[in-house]
């Protein structure tokens, strides 16, 4: 259990169809234990860290994982509007 403590996505469920509501939801985005795993199950680990932070995962991070991909991220606190709205390629960082 990492980082924030909301609702989880869960599989759809066909049967149920888009107007059915599934066995462990609920309508107030509260915490869902059953829709954790193992990370040990896992093949891929997303993180965001911000900064020089750890991340939500920093006792995974120190395992042997292999990075896949780094991306940016924008960080809505620390840009200024209306400037966050526009991506020049090759200008903007």
């Amino acid at each position: 259990r990492f980082g924030t403590t909301g609702a989880l996505p869960a599989e759809f469920n066909a049967t149920l169809g888009t107007q059915g509501v599934p066995p462990n939801m609920n309508d107030r985005n509260l915490e869902e234990l059953s829709r954790y795993v193992d990370p040990k199950l896992c093949d891929f680990l997303v993180d965001l860290v911000i900064d020089e932070g750890e991340g939500d995962f920093p006792a995974l991070r120190r395992e042997d994982w292999d990075v896949v991909l780094e991306a940016p991220f924008l960080d809505a606190s620390k840009s200024k509007f209306p400037w966050r709205a526009f991506h020049v390629p090759g200008w903007s960082r």
